[in-house]
């Protein structure tokens, strides 16, 4: 059977927080970096410098991406394909008896 993904008094689903000091500091690190670049981002679109701007919009989703990484936890692919299969067998069987 699948592990179950835990459950949360709001009602969502929300994966186990194992993220090591290292991995925190890093995200952490790279929000900071992506606020900085945002803001000379802007300071370059105020003053119309249009080429600047793209670099540092690059910049930034780069560092927005990597403070913002989605780790999918243990046995959550297994049970949404369980719950896949699921749906599947439910359709089958609606089309069967309709």
């Amino acid at each position: 059977m699948p592990a179950m993904p835990l459950q949360s008094t709001d009602g969502h689903r929300h994966p186990p927080n194992r993220m090591s000091p290292a991995d925190l500091r890093s995200r952490e690190t790279a929000q900071y970096i992506a606020d900085m670049i945002l803001e000379l981002r802007n300071m370059a679109k105020s003053e119309q410098l249009g080429t600047l701007q793209s670099l540092l919009e690059l910049a930034y989703y780069e560092a927005f991406t990597a403070a913002h990484k989605v780790e999918i936890p243990e046995g959550e692919s297994e049970y949404i394909a369980s719950l896949e299969a699921d749906v599947k067998r439910v359709e089958k069987r609606a089309s069967n008896a309709g």
